[in-house]
């Protein structure tokens, strides 16, 4: 009897509704990673109310080095019975956030507001830590005041060349480099000494 009644529900729950494949945007090549159930006659229309999805970066790259890597994604478009996906943010995992701000390191954080040449805003959350410098006795290293802000300005300024009026595309592929941690640690050889540097979050400004 109690079999019977699940098979009514499944069978009632399941009636008019169809599972869907979402897709990665097109930087990643449309690649499925997910699914999600909806009613047959469900529409285009109705993605106007916000659907939102996640997705680590090792999901596509197939590498467990990237898994604090989080991409936000909304759902675009229903098409060929399959949703198409646009970015719409990013972010570090929690753990990974906690783990560079429990290291004996100092931390600098910046934000910098960017728009794409699509005319979409963006704010950018960053920070990097410093390091102790060699034989000193000091758990972490703060630097002067004057250094810290002379390397906040670098980073802001590395920033903006780098991703301002770029396409959505190419913001979201330049996340993840150490193009900017090399720079910065370049830069600030002489006077602070660079451990990490992270961008660690960026959302879309309505």
């Amino acid at each position: 009897h109690k079999a019977t009644k699940n098979q009514t529900f499944e069978t009632y729950f399941f009636k008019n509704k169809i599972f869907r494949y979402i897709l990665t945007p097109k930087l990643f090549n449309f690649k499925i990673i997910g699914s999600m159930i909806t009613r047959k006659d469900f529409s285009s229309k109705l993605l106007k109310n916000n659907y939102y999805v996640e997705m680590s970066i090792s999901e596509i790259l197939k590498t467990f080095d990237n898994y604090y890597r989080i991409y936000k994604l909304k759902l675009s478009e229903l098409k060929y019975n399959q949703f198409h996906t646009n970015f719409e943010g990013y972010k570090i995992t929690n753990d990974k956030l906690f783990s560079l701000l429990v290291k004996s390191y100092s931390t600098i954080e910046l934000s910098l507001k960017i728009k794409t040449s699509c005319g979409t805003n963006f704010i950018i959350f960053s920070l990097f830590t410093t390091d102790k410098y060699f034989h000193s006795n000091r758990k972490g290293f703060y630097g002067k005041k004057s250094s810290i802000k002379k390397a906040r300005r670098y980073c802001k300024q590395l920033l903006y060349e780098k991703l301002n009026n770029q396409t959505l595309e190419y913001l979201f592929s330049n996340l993840y480099t150490n193009y900017y941690q090399l720079k910065l640690t370049h830069f600030a050889r002489n006077f602070l000494p660079i451990a990490n540097f992270y961008i660690i979050k960026i959302k879309k400004i309505k």
